[in-house]
């Protein structure tokens, strides 16, 4: 959601322009560049629609053009995905999330791989100076030298702290999130109460493919949504739950739902949250390390007494 506000909302009173296209769509991606374009950005998984791009694909159109591909790589985490391998040319995560995996700390990464060649004057000019001096790390020495230091991005201590705590145990984390949110997922399909389960996981999904080859086959992730008759179901459900959490974090230890057309999106025109794959019906549940068996009891126990 804050990824879409700042493309469309806060670039737009600088006079930046961003075109929106299906992830997934390669031809469509390649055919919204032009000459005023500056960059490429995918979500290795986006969040919630939880569709999966080709990156290498993605990286071949952006680089034909002389565009660097950026990558968001939250989701999936580089236990999961490492998207300089892949071809990306620059990945941001939110460390506050799976990075972190304790919902305690708030925080940012930007990892420039050095590879993409921004001396092109006319596309990048006020990188210049920066190619004079940094060479391949241009984009970086920029962001360090006007962004960090002017607008003061440095985390506190102590979130760096409890973030350095929370990596110590990422590749222990994500395997627990992957194997329980499969879990959940099968859990969910067998449910009547449950329209659809999404995640990327199930044969059937769209992107199974892809993600299971940019996985690396260790997982799928540890989010996923599914759909109820309508809101009202939803909000029900979301009341009766006992163990997880009714909060908007994604990558936390604890279980988390949310329902994001009556809250994360509520301000959104109902058009554009259609656009967004943002239904009356979702509900988004970022699967924790609990025992499984847990989870699945709540969510059944939640689900029992939709008709009561």
């Amino acid at each position: 959601m804050s990824t879409y506000i700042l493309f469309a909302n806060v670039f737009a009173k600088y006079n930046i322009t961003a075109r929106f296209v299906e992830a997934t769509d390669m031809a469509a991606l390649a055919a919204a560049i032009n000459a005023k374009t500056r960059f490429i950005y995918l979500e290795t998984l986006g969040n919630p629609k939880l569709d999966v791009p080709d990156l290498r694909q993605a990286a071949a159109i952006a680089h034909d053009h002389g565009l660097p591909l950026i990558v968001d790589n939250t989701l999936v985490t580089p236990f999961l995905c490492r998207p300089l391998e892949l071809g990306a040319d620059v990945v941001i995560h939110s460390t506050t999330k799976y990075l972190n995996g304790h919902g305690d700390a708030c925080g940012g990464a930007i990892i420039d791989g050095g590879t993409f060649p921004w001396n092109d004057s006319s596309r990048f000019p006020d990188l210049r100076p920066y190619v004079d001096r940094k060479g391949p790390l241009a984009y970086l020495d920029k962001v360090w030298r006007e962004h960090h230091i002017n607008f003061g991005t440095t985390p506190a201590p102590l979130h760096s702290y409890l973030t350095l705590l929370g990596l110590d145990t990422l590749a222990l984390r994500m395997e627990r999130h992957c194997a329980n949110a499969m879990e959940v997922a099968r859990f969910l399909l067998e449910r009547p109460e449950v329209a659809w389960v999404n995640y990327p996981g199930l044969a059937d999904h769209p992107g199974h493919a892809t993600a299971a080859t940019q996985f690396g086959g260790r997982g799928f992730g540890g989010m996923l949504t599914f759909g109820l008759a309508n809101k009202e179901q939803c909000a029900k459900c979301i009341d009766h739950l006992q163990l997880i959490y009714h909060l908007a974090n994604i990558g936390d230890c604890k279980t988390l739902i949310i329902h994001p057309y009556t809250t994360q999106y509520l301000s959104f025109p109902e058009a554009l949250r259609r656009k967004l794959s943002i239904g009356p019906d979702l509900l988004r549940l970022s699967v924790g390390i609990e025992a499984v068996q847990d989870i699945c009891h709540d969510l059944g126990q939640s689900l029992d007494r939709l008709g009561a």
